[in-house]
């Protein structure tokens, strides 16, 4: 009779666990390892000189008294401009809801923090009246009745009097869309106006901008026309003649495919249109660029879009985040920030 020994049991279990430790070492690579590897991007050698960083800047993105994020995130992209006025504070807030305080004491500290960094801000009284995207209840002018508008453009003025700050007076955002103008456009055209001398009169020497429409500026633009010939005849021409040009940058592909002929045509019956002293009294600013595809030819400095950039325009790291990139073109960054999402920045173009 043959006797055959089994091994123990805690034996064979030690066995197979040492094989199976050893079969997934060898399946799993091992972490990459980055190089010791630099770049360098030259700046001055694009074509359109050094960065005059025109374009540094963004909407909101502040803490609501100020303090975050870091001097560092606005001082590595040469911060130039901020955009702001309390929205979504409260929802519903501002001054059509009876909490005006909050908004502007926000609006205020991020002003003094901006002008602190060596940045302009850009005032939104909008925001400050409540039209920030939530249904509010009434609009300035509702059935011919201007007063509250009145009584709320006195604090306003008188709050900004009192801080002692400069800012720039984006009147009202996205007039042509209903989310934060569900009025005829002929009330907002009155608005303008009063609104304009009203704070002319109070800070002569402050810019005043404006329409701010989400539209693609065109000469058959019904609404864009509209305020351009409001503008000229009642004298309430913008210091900074704005737009949000979502989703595609408007010099380059205004109209689709036409020569640079036509483009430049365009712009100077645009020009045109808003003054009485002829083209150029005005400054533009397209203030919400879009995330289209970015230039494929020559680019303005810092970053790639589509079609010829203006040749006097200028971007910085701010607005290469929606970009793609390029050799001698800026990385896809995010305004210094580390935030998974980059701001929406602000492009001026002279």
């Amino acid at each position: 009779m043959t006797i055959t020994q089994r091994p123990p049991i805690r034996r064979s279990a030690q066995v197979l666990a040492a094989m199976l430790i050893a079969i997934f070492l060898t399946a799993v690579p091992a972490p990459a390892q980055a190089g010791d590897e630099a770049i360098s991007v030259d700046f001055g050698g694009v074509s359109g000189g050094a960065p005059t960083y025109r374009a540094s800047g963004w909407i909101y993105g502040m803490t609501e008294n100020g303090s975050g994020p870091a001097d560092h995130f606005f001082r590595d992209v040469r911060f130039r401009y901020m955009r702001a006025g309390g929205a979504q504070l409260g929802s519903p807030g501002g001054w059509v809801s009876g909490s005006y305080d909050r908004r502007w004491n926000a609006t205020l500290a991020q002003a003094r923090r901006t002008i602190a960094l060596g940045g302009q801000f850009i005032i939104l009284p909008h925001d400050l009246w409540g039209a920030d995207g939530y249904p509010i209840s009434r609009f300035p002018g509702d059935n011919g009745n201007w007063s509250d508008y009145d009584a709320f453009l006195t604090r306003l003025i008188n709050d900004v009097r009192a801080a002692g700050i400069t800012v720039q007076w984006d009147i009202w955002n996205e007039p042509n869309l209903s989310l934060f103008w569900n009025r005829p456009q002929a009330q907002y055209l009155e608005l303008w106006r009063r609104s304009y001398q009203r704070i002319r009169a109070a800070f002569p020497g402050q810019l005043i901008v404006g329409p701010s429409c989400a539209c693609v500026p065109s000469t058959t633009h019904a609404f864009w026309n509209a305020y351009l010939d409001f503008a000229r005849a009642n004298n309430v021409i913008p210091d900074i003649v704005s737009w949000h040009s979502l989703p595609g940058d408007p010099w380059p592909t205004w109209p689709p495919r036409t020569p640079r002929s036509t483009r430049a045509a365009f712009r100077t019956r645009a020009r045109t249109r808003s003054t009485s002293t002829g083209p150029g009294t005005s400054r533009t600013r397209a203030t919400e660029p879009g995330t289209s595809p970015g230039w494929s030819g020559p680019a303005p400095t810092g970053c790639a879009r589509t079609g010829p950039a203006p040749a006097t325009c200028t971007t910085t790291w701010a607005t290469c985040s929606y970009g793609t990139p390029r050799a001698g073109t800026c990385p896809r960054a995010n305004g210094g920030s580390t935030a998974s999402t980059p701001p929406r920045p602000v492009r001026s173009c002279r």
